[in-house]
Protein backbone atom coordinates (compact mmCIF):
# COMPACT_ATOMS: atom_id res chain seq x y z
CA UNK A 1 0.00 0.00 0.00
CA UNK A 2 2.95 2.37 -0.13
CA UNK A 3 2.71 5.63 -2.47
CA UNK A 4 5.20 4.39 -4.92
CA UNK A 5 5.30 8.19 -6.21
CA UNK A 6 6.52 9.36 -2.52
CA UNK A 7 9.46 6.51 -2.58
CA UNK A 8 13.09 7.52 -3.56
CA UNK A 9 14.21 5.12 -5.84
CA UNK A 10 18.21 3.68 -4.63
CA UNK A 11 19.29 3.22 -8.48
CA UNK A 12 19.59 -0.60 -7.32
CA UNK A 13 17.37 -2.59 -9.23
CA UNK A 14 17.47 -5.41 -6.89
CA UNK A 15 17.23 -3.16 -3.58
CA UNK A 16 13.99 -1.43 -5.43
CA UNK A 17 12.48 -4.16 -5.74
CA UNK A 18 13.18 -5.90 -2.28
CA UNK A 19 11.95 -2.30 -0.96
CA UNK A 20 8.78 -2.26 -3.01
CA UNK A 21 10.10 0.73 -5.22
CA UNK A 22 12.21 2.57 -3.32
CA UNK A 23 12.53 4.48 0.04
CA UNK A 24 9.42 5.04 2.09
CA UNK A 25 8.61 8.93 2.89
CA UNK A 26 8.65 9.05 7.28
CA UNK A 27 10.59 5.48 7.65
CA UNK A 28 13.71 5.06 8.92
CA UNK A 29 15.73 2.38 6.61
CA UNK A 30 19.10 0.51 8.05
CA UNK A 31 21.81 -0.59 6.24
CA UNK A 32 23.30 -3.13 8.30
CA UNK A 33 26.83 -4.57 7.93
CA UNK A 34 29.44 -5.85 9.45
CA UNK A 35 32.65 -3.19 10.16
CA UNK A 36 34.36 -2.26 7.38
CA UNK A 37 31.65 -3.81 4.67
CA UNK A 38 30.83 -0.58 2.78
CA UNK A 39 28.04 1.18 5.20
CA UNK A 40 29.55 4.59 4.54
CA UNK A 41 30.38 4.01 1.10
CA UNK A 42 26.85 3.00 -0.14
CA UNK A 43 25.48 5.86 1.52
CA UNK A 44 27.61 8.12 -0.79
CA UNK A 45 26.39 6.04 -4.02
CA UNK A 46 22.86 6.66 -2.96
CA UNK A 47 24.05 10.49 -1.98
CA UNK A 48 24.89 10.92 -5.58
CA UNK A 49 21.64 9.32 -6.84
CA UNK A 50 19.35 11.27 -4.81
CA UNK A 51 20.97 14.26 -5.92
CA UNK A 52 21.17 13.10 -9.58
CA UNK A 53 16.92 12.85 -8.98
CA UNK A 54 16.90 16.31 -8.58
CA UNK A 55 16.69 15.32 -4.57
CA UNK A 56 17.90 17.29 -1.61
CA UNK A 57 20.23 15.60 0.78
CA UNK A 58 21.38 16.34 4.40
CA UNK A 59 24.51 13.48 5.13
CA UNK A 60 25.17 13.66 8.54
CA UNK A 61 28.39 11.34 9.58
CA UNK A 62 28.74 10.42 13.35
CA UNK A 63 32.20 8.27 12.08
CA UNK A 64 33.94 9.65 9.57
CA UNK A 65 35.16 13.09 8.83
CA UNK A 66 33.50 15.65 6.67
CA UNK A 67 36.57 15.26 4.31
CA UNK A 68 36.78 11.70 4.27
CA UNK A 69 32.91 11.37 3.70
CA UNK A 70 33.73 13.91 0.76
CA UNK A 71 36.04 11.82 -0.44
CA UNK A 72 33.00 8.67 -0.59
CA UNK A 73 30.62 11.09 -1.97
CA UNK A 74 33.38 12.10 -4.80
CA UNK A 75 34.13 8.46 -5.75
CA UNK A 76 30.74 8.13 -6.04
CA UNK A 77 30.46 11.59 -8.11
CA UNK A 78 33.54 10.75 -10.21
CA UNK A 79 33.72 6.88 -10.68
CA UNK A 80 37.36 7.62 -9.61
CA UNK A 81 39.14 5.21 -6.62
CA UNK A 82 40.39 7.17 -3.87
CA UNK A 83 43.99 6.70 -5.48
CA UNK A 84 43.26 8.05 -8.45
CA UNK A 85 42.10 11.12 -6.90
CA UNK A 86 45.37 11.52 -5.65
CA UNK A 87 46.88 10.59 -8.43
CA UNK A 88 48.15 13.97 -10.67
CA UNK A 89 47.39 12.24 -14.01
CA UNK A 90 44.10 12.25 -12.96
CA UNK A 91 43.89 15.77 -11.20
CA UNK A 92 42.14 17.16 -14.14
CA UNK A 93 39.73 14.90 -15.18
CA UNK A 94 38.44 14.88 -11.18
CA UNK A 95 37.97 18.95 -10.93
CA UNK A 96 36.05 18.79 -14.32
CA UNK A 97 34.01 16.01 -13.00
CA UNK A 98 33.46 17.82 -9.12
CA UNK A 99 33.25 21.07 -10.75
CA UNK A 100 30.06 19.94 -13.14
CA UNK A 101 28.18 18.15 -10.09
CA UNK A 102 28.61 21.00 -8.08
CA UNK A 103 27.02 23.34 -10.76
CA UNK A 104 24.71 21.21 -10.54
CA UNK A 105 24.09 19.76 -7.64
CA UNK A 106 25.88 21.56 -5.10
CA UNK A 107 23.16 23.87 -3.52
CA UNK A 108 21.05 20.51 -2.88
CA UNK A 109 24.04 18.54 -0.33
CA UNK A 110 24.94 19.35 3.00
CA UNK A 111 27.52 17.38 5.09
CA UNK A 112 27.60 17.90 8.52
CA UNK A 113 29.96 16.16 11.01
CA UNK A 114 29.50 15.65 14.25
CA UNK A 115 31.29 14.16 17.40
CA UNK A 116 30.08 10.34 17.95
CA UNK A 117 29.10 9.56 21.30
CA UNK A 118 28.20 12.77 21.41
CA UNK A 119 24.85 14.05 20.33
CA UNK A 120 20.97 12.85 20.05
CA UNK A 121 18.68 13.03 16.91
CA UNK A 122 17.13 16.09 19.10
CA UNK A 123 20.39 17.77 18.28
CA UNK A 124 20.24 16.18 14.32
CA UNK A 125 16.65 18.28 14.23
CA UNK A 126 17.88 21.26 15.69
CA UNK A 127 20.47 21.58 13.29
CA UNK A 128 18.03 20.42 10.00
CA UNK A 129 15.51 23.41 11.14
CA UNK A 130 18.88 25.88 10.91
CA UNK A 131 19.60 24.99 7.69
CA UNK A 132 16.21 24.91 6.45
CA UNK A 133 16.17 28.25 7.68
CA UNK A 134 19.83 29.04 6.15
CA UNK A 135 18.52 27.67 2.88
CA UNK A 136 15.70 29.52 2.33
CA UNK A 137 16.89 32.81 3.20
CA UNK A 138 20.20 32.32 0.93
CA UNK A 139 18.01 30.50 -2.41
CA UNK A 140 14.95 32.74 -1.19
CA UNK A 141 12.31 30.12 -1.62
CA UNK A 142 11.35 26.81 0.10
CA UNK A 143 13.91 24.30 0.96
CA UNK A 144 13.49 21.02 2.72
CA UNK A 145 15.43 17.74 2.79
CA UNK A 146 14.20 15.25 0.32
CA UNK A 147 16.80 12.69 2.06
CA UNK A 148 18.37 12.23 5.40
CA UNK A 149 21.71 10.09 5.55
CA UNK A 150 22.80 9.59 8.92
CA UNK A 151 26.25 7.91 9.01
CA UNK A 152 25.50 5.73 11.39
CA UNK A 153 22.63 5.37 14.67
CA UNK A 154 25.03 3.50 16.64
CA UNK A 155 26.95 6.14 17.14
CA UNK A 156 23.83 8.24 18.20
CA UNK A 157 22.60 8.69 22.26
CA UNK A 158 19.19 7.79 22.98
CA UNK A 159 16.74 11.18 23.90
CA UNK A 160 15.55 8.94 26.89
CA UNK A 161 17.97 8.09 29.57
CA UNK A 162 20.15 5.56 29.17
CA UNK A 163 18.86 1.90 30.44
CA UNK A 164 22.17 0.18 30.04
CA UNK A 165 20.57 -2.38 28.27
CA UNK A 166 21.74 -2.52 24.69
CA UNK A 167 18.66 -3.18 23.00
CA UNK A 168 16.44 -1.11 24.91
CA UNK A 169 18.76 1.66 24.02
CA UNK A 170 19.59 0.90 20.41
CA UNK A 171 15.48 0.28 19.88
CA UNK A 172 15.40 4.16 21.48
CA UNK A 173 17.69 5.64 19.02
CA UNK A 174 15.50 3.62 16.24
CA UNK A 175 12.72 5.38 17.59
CA UNK A 176 14.72 8.32 17.50
CA UNK A 177 15.27 8.09 13.80
CA UNK A 178 11.84 7.08 13.01
CA UNK A 179 10.99 10.43 14.62
CA UNK A 180 13.25 12.51 12.62
CA UNK A 181 11.88 11.02 9.42
CA UNK A 182 8.33 11.44 10.30
CA UNK A 183 9.33 15.67 11.23
CA UNK A 184 10.88 16.22 8.11
CA UNK A 185 8.50 13.49 6.04
CA UNK A 186 11.03 11.96 4.38
CA UNK A 187 13.06 8.74 4.60
CA UNK A 188 16.08 8.12 6.81
CA UNK A 189 18.83 6.25 6.06
CA UNK A 190 21.33 5.14 8.20
CA UNK A 191 23.87 2.54 9.12
CA UNK A 192 23.90 -0.06 11.97
CA UNK A 193 27.20 -2.73 12.83
CA UNK A 194 26.58 -6.29 12.53
CA UNK A 195 28.99 -8.55 15.27
CA UNK A 196 29.38 -5.80 17.32
CA UNK A 197 29.02 -6.14 21.38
Amino acid sequence: TYDKSRMITTGISGLDDALGGGFVSKNMHIIAAPPGAGKSRTMAYLTKHCLENLKKVIFITLELSEEETMANINTAITGLSLHEMLNPLYLNEFKEKTQKFKNNYGSDLVVKFFKPGAITCDTIHNYIQKVIQYKEEKLGRQWKPDVIMLDYMDKLLPTQKIKGNIYEDVGGIATDCKNLAISFDCPVITGSQLGRG
